[in-house]
């Protein structure tokens, strides 16, 4: 027999993350070991993927510093070190929060391209 199990829709994103408590949840495995840190590392995936979808929802061209550094695929502290320290990346400050802007990030990453094998 085949059971067809539906995903949330993406708006119920945030709403399934945000409920979701892993201290309710203890589950052994037959070799003895708990799958806690298990659940616990997909529900911090969770969160970041619902972060990156609320960026893409709302169409901004602007991103947190979390959204920022994975599209540029480094490090947060890596890209406060270029924005705030080498000034290589151009950003706002908007409260207390760094954004940055998309094509800031697009144009920090051809600036510091390098040649391939080819050139």
């Amino acid at each position: 027999m085949l059971t067809v199990v539906e995903s949330p829709p993406l708006a119920t994103l945030p709403a399934v993350v945000d409920n979701a408590g892993i201290d309710d949840i203890s589950v052994q495995r037959n070799d003895g070991s708990s799958l806690t840190r298990q659940i616990a590392a997909v529900v911090s995936e969770l969160a970041q993927i619902r972060r990156l979808f609320e960026n893409r929802i709302n169409e901004t061209p602007f991103l947190d510093i979390e959204a920022a550094a994975s599209f540029v695929r480094i490090t947060p502290a890596s890209l406060i070190y270029y924005a705030k320290r080498a000034r290589l990346v151009a950003y706002h400050v908007v409260g207390k929060t760094l954004v940055f802007h998309r094509d800031d990030l697009i144009a920090f990453m051809k600036r510091n391209r390098r040649p391939g094998v080819d050139g």
